[in-house]
């Protein structure tokens, strides 16, 4: 399980993760490509009204039947205001981000029966056909409507309290085992080959 060393984020520095927030939403709603404040990002916000001082990213999730033909103008606006590009993953698509030292992660949901999915983790489609929005310092953000319903099945019912880290701690650790699903090996190396095949026969 990928693991990191812990270190508190500066308060200048969150405040660089802010204003690069707003340019990435900015960026997709342009092209109109729909998302969700999520992850540890919302958690914070909604908790603190901050990110959290030790997380490290802003998880967005995007749906990723808007993906075809924009996502790629979104990555050059992004360029073209100062993004760079990290890790770029095709099959259950992934894009992280980054400008000021600080990391943007896009995450695309695919739906799933009832639910939608994004490499290993999966939540309910409501929480993606259901939304709200939140406000984070002068600006709303799309996110899930029923957010005591996604804390609690992502975090637990005690949500609202901060918990501790230490060096060393799996990023996933405090995600309820609910959240994961897995496919056997070789049903995910077909379905990258099926969806590889399918777009370079386009």
């Amino acid at each position: 399980m990928p693991r990191r060393d812990i270190r508190l984020y500066t308060d200048e520095e969150l405040e660089a993760r802010r204003l690069g927030l707003e340019e990435v939403a900015a960026a997709l709603e342009r092209r109109g490509m729909r998302y969700l404040l999520f992850d540890g990002a919302l958690l914070g916000i909604a908790r603190e009204g901050n990110f959290i001082r030790w997380d490290d990213d802003v998880d967005l999730a995007l749906y990723a039947e808007d993906t075809p033909g924009r996502i790629f103008k979104v990555l050059d606006d992004l360029e073209a205001a100062g993004f760079s590009l990290g890790l770029f993953r095709l099959g259950h698509w992934r894009i992280d981000l980054a400008k000021r030292d600080c990391k943007y992660t896009l995450q695309f949901y695919y739906v799933e029966g009832e639910m939608r999915r994004a490499g290993v983790i999966q939540h309910p489609r409501r929480l993606f056909d259901e939304t709200g929005t939140i406000e984070f310092k002068g600006r709303a953000y799309p996110c899930p409507k029923d957010l005591e319903g996604y804390f609690t099945r992502q975090y637990g019912a005690d949500w609202r309290t901060p918990k501790p880290v230490a060096p060393g701690t799996p990023m996933n650790k405090y995600i309820r085992g609910e959240c994961f699903k897995r496919d056997p090996l070789a049903k995910r190396a077909a379905r990258r080959l099926a969806r590889l095949f399918e777009r370079i026969g386009r």
